[in-house]
């Protein structure tokens, strides 16, 4: 089966990501704490994610790249499985090591230098760890791996 023009797939992923970001920013309205965690609460974080998800399915429906080309199957399939290692991972690496490797293998994937990428990835996953440590006072798991016991 041939694929679609370029502008309809575009517009088909900007649907997706609609109604996806739609149904996140629904179930994150029903976050609830019996207790007072922060001053925004815990909706602040998904509602601003969806609020970015919303503008990009928009940008996507209304200005579709015209020379994309074939969406490679195989990237995507990796892109999801790096995505979804991460949960499983952090436990075990940290945060900085689990998120910088999937950034990294992301970047090569969307065709990134090896080096370039792997620094940039390890950069900026060790901000976020920063950023959310020290500045809004989130911890963060450092990796089992990492800790001296004894």
């Amino acid at each position: 089966m041939k694929p679609g023009p370029p502008v309809k797939r575009d517009r088909l992923a900007g649907v997706t990501i609609l109604v996806l970001a739609l149904s996140a920013g629904w179930l994150a309205l029903g976050f609830r704490v019996n207790f007072m965690v922060d001053p925004v609460g815990p909706r602040a974080f998904p509602l601003v994610a969806v609020g970015l998800l919303l503008i990009g399915a928009a940008w996507m429906m209304l200005r579709p790249a015209p020379d994309s080309g074939p969406y490679p199957s195989l990237h995507i399939a990796l892109t999801i499985l790096a995505l979804a290692a991460v949960p499983i991972l952090i436990p075990w690496l940290g945060f900085v090591v689990t998120v910088g490797g999937a950034m990294g293998a992301v970047a090569l994937l969307m065709g990134g230098r090896a080096v370039a990428s792997g620094i940039a990835a390890i950069a900026i996953a060790a901000a976020l760890f920063l950023v959310f440590v020290y500045l809004l006072g989130v911890p963060l798991p450092v990796g089992r791996l990492f800790l001296l016991e004894g």
